[in-house]
Protein backbone atom coordinates (compact mmCIF):
# COMPACT_ATOMS: atom_id res chain seq x y z
CA UNK A 1 0.00 0.00 0.00
CA UNK A 2 0.88 3.34 -0.97
CA UNK A 3 1.03 6.41 1.55
CA UNK A 4 -1.70 7.87 -0.67
CA UNK A 5 -4.59 5.93 1.26
CA UNK A 6 -6.07 7.24 4.28
CA UNK A 7 -8.02 4.21 5.23
CA UNK A 8 -7.33 0.66 6.86
CA UNK A 9 -7.45 -2.98 4.58
CA UNK A 10 -11.33 -4.08 5.03
CA UNK A 11 -11.25 -7.18 7.03
CA UNK A 12 -12.31 -10.58 6.58
CA UNK A 13 -15.98 -10.49 8.35
CA UNK A 14 -17.11 -7.09 6.59
CA UNK A 15 -15.96 -8.25 3.09
CA UNK A 16 -17.66 -11.38 3.83
CA UNK A 17 -20.97 -9.73 4.51
CA UNK A 18 -20.22 -7.32 1.42
CA UNK A 19 -19.83 -10.44 -0.76
CA UNK A 20 -23.23 -11.89 0.63
CA UNK A 21 -25.02 -8.88 -0.57
CA UNK A 22 -23.80 -8.66 -4.13
CA UNK A 23 -24.28 -12.37 -4.43
CA UNK A 24 -28.27 -11.65 -4.02
CA UNK A 25 -28.43 -9.14 -6.83
CA UNK A 26 -26.24 -10.86 -8.77
CA UNK A 27 -28.21 -13.73 -8.35
CA UNK A 28 -31.50 -11.73 -9.37
CA UNK A 29 -29.44 -10.35 -12.53
CA UNK A 30 -28.19 -14.14 -13.61
CA UNK A 31 -32.29 -14.57 -13.34
CA UNK A 32 -33.13 -12.25 -15.49
CA UNK A 33 -30.12 -12.54 -17.64
CA UNK A 34 -31.60 -16.25 -17.84
CA UNK A 35 -35.09 -15.36 -18.79
CA UNK A 36 -33.82 -13.26 -21.60
CA UNK A 37 -31.71 -16.28 -22.83
CA UNK A 38 -34.93 -18.80 -22.84
CA UNK A 39 -36.72 -16.25 -24.70
CA UNK A 40 -34.29 -15.21 -26.81
CA UNK A 41 -33.64 -19.58 -27.31
CA UNK A 42 -36.95 -20.23 -28.50
CA UNK A 43 -38.30 -21.27 -24.69
CA UNK A 44 -35.47 -23.69 -24.79
CA UNK A 45 -33.46 -23.84 -21.62
CA UNK A 46 -29.71 -24.39 -22.22
CA UNK A 47 -29.94 -28.12 -21.00
CA UNK A 48 -32.62 -28.51 -23.55
CA UNK A 49 -30.12 -27.38 -26.34
CA UNK A 50 -26.96 -27.59 -28.88
CA UNK A 51 -23.51 -27.84 -27.32
CA UNK A 52 -22.74 -24.18 -28.63
CA UNK A 53 -25.44 -22.71 -27.46
CA UNK A 54 -25.13 -23.84 -23.82
CA UNK A 55 -21.25 -22.55 -24.37
CA UNK A 56 -22.90 -19.04 -25.59
CA UNK A 57 -25.31 -18.77 -23.10
CA UNK A 58 -22.89 -19.78 -20.37
CA UNK A 59 -20.79 -16.73 -21.65
CA UNK A 60 -23.97 -14.54 -21.46
CA UNK A 61 -24.17 -15.16 -17.93
CA UNK A 62 -20.86 -14.61 -17.19
CA UNK A 63 -20.51 -11.42 -19.06
CA UNK A 64 -23.80 -10.40 -16.97
CA UNK A 65 -21.90 -11.17 -13.91
CA UNK A 66 -18.71 -9.42 -14.83
CA UNK A 67 -20.47 -5.97 -15.95
CA UNK A 68 -21.93 -5.51 -12.74
CA UNK A 69 -18.50 -5.81 -11.08
CA UNK A 70 -16.66 -4.34 -13.69
CA UNK A 71 -18.64 -1.20 -13.97
CA UNK A 72 -19.13 -0.99 -10.05
CA UNK A 73 -15.10 -1.04 -9.76
CA UNK A 74 -14.46 0.84 -11.93
CA UNK A 75 -16.67 3.85 -11.61
CA UNK A 76 -17.13 4.13 -8.07
CA UNK A 77 -15.09 1.54 -6.76
CA UNK A 78 -18.15 0.25 -5.21
CA UNK A 79 -20.65 -3.07 -5.41
CA UNK A 80 -23.77 -2.16 -3.47
CA UNK A 81 -22.18 -4.54 -0.94
CA UNK A 82 -19.37 -2.98 -1.01
CA UNK A 83 -21.15 0.34 -0.64
CA UNK A 84 -23.74 -0.94 2.32
CA UNK A 85 -20.10 -2.20 4.14
CA UNK A 86 -18.33 1.37 3.29
CA UNK A 87 -15.62 -0.31 1.49
CA UNK A 88 -14.30 0.44 -1.71
CA UNK A 89 -11.60 -1.09 -4.43
CA UNK A 90 -8.87 0.44 -5.45
CA UNK A 91 -5.64 0.22 -7.33
CA UNK A 92 -1.99 0.16 -5.30
CA UNK A 93 -1.82 3.53 -6.16
CA UNK A 94 -5.06 4.42 -4.38
CA UNK A 95 -7.05 4.97 -7.50
CA UNK A 96 -9.62 3.32 -9.70
CA UNK A 97 -8.87 -0.10 -10.79
CA UNK A 98 -8.63 -0.40 -14.54
CA UNK A 99 -11.14 -2.57 -17.07
CA UNK A 100 -8.08 -5.33 -17.26
CA UNK A 101 -7.35 -5.12 -13.59
CA UNK A 102 -11.30 -5.35 -13.12
CA UNK A 103 -11.43 -8.51 -15.61
CA UNK A 104 -8.56 -9.90 -13.51
CA UNK A 105 -10.25 -9.61 -10.71
CA UNK A 106 -13.39 -11.49 -11.32
CA UNK A 107 -11.97 -13.78 -13.16
CA UNK A 108 -9.51 -14.88 -10.05
CA UNK A 109 -12.11 -13.95 -7.91
CA UNK A 110 -14.57 -16.95 -8.98
CA UNK A 111 -12.42 -19.65 -8.02
CA UNK A 112 -10.48 -17.47 -5.29
CA UNK A 113 -14.08 -17.32 -3.57
CA UNK A 114 -13.55 -20.62 -2.60
CA UNK A 115 -9.85 -19.91 -0.90
CA UNK A 116 -11.50 -16.71 0.59
CA UNK A 117 -9.59 -17.49 4.12
CA UNK A 118 -6.23 -16.74 2.27
CA UNK A 119 -6.75 -13.17 3.28
CA UNK A 120 -6.71 -14.43 7.16
CA UNK A 121 -3.36 -14.88 6.70
CA UNK A 122 -2.38 -12.18 4.56
CA UNK A 123 -0.39 -9.13 6.34
CA UNK A 124 -2.13 -7.07 4.00
CA UNK A 125 -5.87 -8.85 4.50
CA UNK A 126 -5.33 -9.33 0.58
CA UNK A 127 -7.34 -12.51 -0.82
CA UNK A 128 -6.14 -13.97 -4.25
CA UNK A 129 -7.95 -11.70 -6.88
CA UNK A 130 -7.03 -8.55 -4.73
CA UNK A 131 -3.24 -9.77 -5.07
CA UNK A 132 -3.60 -10.82 -8.59
CA UNK A 133 -5.44 -7.94 -10.00
CA UNK A 134 -3.16 -5.97 -7.61
CA UNK A 135 -6.20 -4.19 -5.99
CA UNK A 136 -7.32 -3.32 -2.28
CA UNK A 137 -10.41 -3.75 -0.67
CA UNK A 138 -10.36 -0.39 2.22
CA UNK A 139 -12.52 -0.47 5.03
CA UNK A 140 -13.66 3.81 4.82
CA UNK A 141 -15.08 3.70 8.45
CA UNK A 142 -11.36 3.57 9.82
CA UNK A 143 -9.37 6.15 8.83
CA UNK A 144 -5.23 5.24 9.39
CA UNK A 145 -3.26 6.81 11.62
Amino acid sequence: MTSQIKYKPAGFIRRLFAMFYDAILVLALLFVASAISVLVNGGKTAGESSLLIQVLISAWLILVAFFYYGISWTVSGQTLGLRTWHMRVLNEAGEAISWPQAWVRFMVGIPGALLFFWMLFNKDKKALHDIASKSMVLDERKKRK
